[in-house]
C-alpha cells in the first residue's frame, strides 16, 4: 500500500473518532439529538466507516486538482449516501454534510500540503 493512501486512511481514522465525540458528547450540548441508528452500534459503525472510507478515497485518487476542491467534492460524494439510509433529519444531515466536506478538504490538505504526499 502507498504511503499516500496510508496517511489518508489513518488520518479518516482520526477524523471518525473526532467525529465520533463531536456527535456523542457536543450535539446534545446544543440541544440536538441524533435520531435513528446513529445512537445504536449500526449507526456508530456507519460514521467510523464512512469518515475512513473518505480518507481512503482520498488517497486513492490522484486528480491533478486544488486539495480544497478535491476533498471537498470527495467529501460530498460519499457523505451524501447517508440522506438515503440513516438520516430523516434535515439539521442533523445537514451537520452531517458539512462536517463530511470539511474533513474531506482537511485530511486532502493534510494528506498532500502537510505530510507531502502529493496526489
Amino acid at each position: 500500500m502507498n504511503k499516500r493512501i496510508m496517511t489518508a486512511t489513518l488520518l479518516g481514522v482520526g477524523t471518525a473518532i473526532f467525529c465520533y465525540i463531536g456527535g456523542t458528547f457536543v450535539l446534545p450540548l446544543l440541544g440536538l439529538s441524533v435520531t435513528g441508528l446513529n445512537t445504536e452500534t449500526v449507526g456508530l459503525m456507519g460514521k467510523i466507516f464512512n469518515r475512513v472510507l473518505i480518507g481512503f478515497m482520498i488517497g486513492l485518487v490522484t486528480l491533478k486538482m486544488n486539495v480544497v476542491v478535491r476533498g471537498g467534492m470527495i467529501g460530498f460524494i460519499l457523505g451524501m449516501q447517508w440522506i438515503f439510509t440513516f438520516e430523516p433529519d434535515i439539521v442533523i444531515y445537514s451537520i452531517w454534510m458539512f462536517w463530511s466536506i470539511a474533513y474531506g478538504v482537511l485530511i486532502d490538505w493534510l494528506t498532500t500540503s502537510v505530510f507531502k504526499q502529493k496526489g
